[in-house]
């Protein structure tokens, strides 16, 4: 980051109120006291971040544009949509809980969702079911229940489960696997031998 942009921000106040700053500010308030007891591996990461964020609020103020507030929208939503993903099998994952790891607000959170065509709630669920529907079409997951396979990806309810599988893809995950067992080569009469498995 050039000098010459640091001495343009330096000595002043900087309002928390929009842009990078109001996402930047929740989170420096409370990283002193989080910090000091993380291990060295997260405390590392956070540096960056922080780093990242200080450097695009400088470009935001500096440079005044939109566009640039934009790409610092843009690279926290990645940063949740890759924190959802890799805590999908959590069923405590909520807005909340994203909110609280990522030091922002869950209005915020929701805020920075607004361009992503749904809702952080519905990605999550969508994720969710994504990751069932390409289980389920799997032959190695054939001993299993559907409801431990939906379980495995944060499902806690099995009526829910399976409403939520119809409605996203018009049909239930029992018949979704039959209908990849029906498909599958060497399946006798297109479909298999031995009782299925249920929700």
């Amino acid at each position: 980051m050039p000098e010459s942009e640091l001495r343009m921000v330096t000595a002043r106040v900087i309002s928390p109120e929009g842009g990078v700053a109001a996402m930047l500010a929740p989170l420096l308030s409370t990283l002193a006291d989080f910090a000091k007891d993380c291990p060295a591996t997260v405390a590392e990461r956070l540096a960056g971040n922080v780093t990242d964020f200080i450097a695009t609020l400088v470009a935001e103020l500096t440079h005044g544009g939109r566009e640039v507030a934009d790409e610092g929208r843009r690279a926290m939503v990645l940063r949740i949509r890759d924190y959802v993903n890799h805590n999908l099998g959590d069923p405590t994952l909520s807005p909340e809980s994203i909110a609280a790891a990522h030091h922002i607000s869950t209005r915020q959170l929701y805020k920075l969702f607004e361009g992503e065509g749904a809702t952080i709630s519905r990605w999550i669920q969508r994720r969710r079911l994504e990751e069932c529907r390409r289980e389920l079409a799997r032959r190695s997951s054939s001993t299993q229940t559907v409801f431990a396979v939906a379980r495995r990806w944060g499902f806690t309810d099995a009526a829910y489960a399976s409403r939520a599988f119809r409605a996203a893809y018009g049909i239930t995950p029992r018949d979704w696997r039959s209908s990849r067992d029906a498909a599958a080569p060497g399946s006798p009469d297109g479909c298999r031998a031995f009782a299925r498995p249920t929700f």
